[in-house]
């Protein structure tokens, strides 16, 4: 009878742990293939507070996710994100290119910032970039893009802020509840998100 019961014992603390291994290594690759498409279309700082993949079914969630401005720029916040979420074809999650079958991202706030100078902060992201030269933007980060297919994207903003610092006493501000939401479809470029957002 004890040999039954720390074989099952053992057991249960091999599948525990090969569950929270399991679950540790997904989050990590699809935290790690997150942050190359964001920096790849950013070229900015950015920090994400918390992402997950449920180890049962490919369900993603990423939370509070910020970008930062460049450092020429008085406002830290460039962009805040308060979530993301992915259901992503498992069959595609060790293949070159990913296919999400749905995607959600919730915008809390943009921070649209002209500086002293006159520049603005968006001119910054590698997407804006590229678009003004006629370039990819892989070819301004020289950071690979991962290659992805999106089913079904959802986009919501909240609130949209404008400051002009170039003004010569007080910056002016406004500051518009947008609530936007809006869905698209088959979309197979990452930076074609950020432009979206945009």
């Amino acid at each position: 009878m004890r040999k039954i019961i720390s074989i099952i014992a053992i057991a249960v603390v091999t599948i525990t742990a090969s569950y929270l291994i399991l679950s540790n290594q997904k989050d990590l690759l699809v935290r790690s293939r997150i942050e190359r498409a964001v920096r790849g279309s950013c070229g900015l700082p950015f920090f994400i507070s918390d992402c997950s993949v449920s180890v049962l079914n490919t369900d993603l969630r990423v939370k509070d996710m910020v970008i930062l401005n460049p450092a020429n720029y008085q406002d830290k916040v460039m962009l805040e994100i308060a979530q993301i979420y992915a259901d992503i074809d498992a069959s595609t999650l060790l293949k070159r290119k990913h296919n999400l079958k749905d995607l959600r991202i919730d915008v809390r706030e943009i921070n649209i910032i002209k500086n002293k100078e006159g520049e603005f902060n968006l001119n910054s992201l590698t997407v804006v970039k590229a678009s003004e030269t006629s370039k990819k933007a892989r070819d301004i980060s020289q950071v690979e893009m991962p290659k992805i297919n999106i089913e079904s994207f959802e986009l919501k903003v909240k609130k949209v802020t404008f400051k002009d610092y170039s003004q010569p006493l007080l910056p002016m501000v406004i500051e518009k509840e947008v609530n936007i939401s809006e869905r698209f479809e088959n979309i197979d470029d990452p930076a074609y998100i950020v432009r979206m957002i945009l």
